[in-house]
């Protein structure tokens, strides 16, 4: 398995989880109201640091974030989990950063990540931090 395909199945198992987890809290007795509109997901990649978005209560935001051969991500992580809860977050033996989350409330918070300096043999690692992050505003 390449490292491509195996981000690309693991990226595919925690969509999938999200998607099973909606499923379950979605289901409803006979005698419930009509069915809520599908939810929506929003994809945060390495372009969209500084970035803010607006999403709805229940949206999925899944934070993608690819590693170089230098440098590896720590797992995303929100500062507000009561408005932007996580439902899986880690760093991915490649280096990548993954993280997805649902939007619970209304309010402001931010998602975070930081990438550091992947050591190689024979060369220093600088002490450099990048700091990667989105600001998802619900409501």
């Amino acid at each position: 398995m390449t490292r491509s395909s195996a981000r690309s199945t693991i990226a595919r198992l925690c969509l999938a989880t999200v998607f099973a987890a909606a499923a379950v809290s979605a289901a409803a007795p006979a005698h419930a109201a009509p069915a809520p509109p599908a939810r929506q997901i929003v994809v945060l990649s390495n372009d969209n640091s500084g970035d803010t978005v607006h999403v709805s209560p229940g949206t999925t935001i899944v934070v993608s974030l690819k590693a170089s051969t230098r440098t590896v991500w720590n797992a995303p992580e929100s500062d507000t989990p009561t408005v932007v809860a996580p439902v899986v977050s880690l760093s991915l033996p490649n280096g990548d950063g993954l993280g997805v989350f649902v939007a619970r409330a209304g309010g402001s918070a931010n998602l975070t990540a930081v990438s550091r300096c992947r050591p190689v043999p024979g060369q220093v690692c600088n002490f450099l931090a990048i700091l990667w992050r989105a600001t998802v505003t619900v409501g």
